[in-house]
């Protein structure tokens, strides 16, 4: 009721679109609803600000206003249609220390000894695909030569007859 009673303080139209910066601090809002951290609830804020920004951006005949805002500031869970929109990536690899990194270097060397065994089939596609690079920069190779040499006729031209 608090935040009804800020709106009708500074006589804000309930029927215009909520700002960003609003939608960002509903997004805060939720983030601390569903954080169990405060570094958690921050995070999770910034991605149901963006969340409502982009669910803003895709329903631009009925946006978010700022009623709703008002409205969402006094809830005590976040709506389903906003909670469905977040996807969950797997989270990153644990940063290596310098023992586990020297440790892979061993190994890499240790393998890299090996003589790698390449597939026949692989091999000959490898060839294939360097013959075709090789004959494209035989070509390039002749057309800037080509280039080259009109470039010096239109120099020396210009050399003999500046006024041409």
């Amino acid at each position: 009721m608090q935040h009804m009673e800020k709106a009708s303080l500074y006589n804000v139209d309930g029927n215009r679109q909520a700002t960003a910066k609003q939608l960002y601090a509903v997004g805060s809002h939720f983030g601390r609803l569903h954080g169990a951290t405060p570094s958690e609830a921050f995070r999770l804020g910034k991605v149901f600000g963006a969340i409502m920004l982009k669910f803003n951006a895709e329903h631009c005949k009925t946006p978010i206003t700022h009623s709703d805002v008002s409205k969402f500031f006094e809830l005590d869970k976040v709506p389903a249609k906003f909670l469905e929109r977040i996807t969950v990536r797997a989270p990153k690899a644990a940063k290596t220390s310098k023992k586990s990194i020297a440790a892979k270097t061993a190994k890499t060397s240790e393998k890299s000894s090996e003589t790698p065994k390449a597939s026949d089939s692989s091999l000959t596609d490898f060839k294939a695909r360097l013959d075709a690079l090789a004959s494209k920069q035989a070509e390039t190779d002749k057309k800037l030569a080509s280039i080259d040499a009109k470039m010096d006729l239109i120099m020396a031209f210009l050399e003999t007859n500046p006024d041409a």
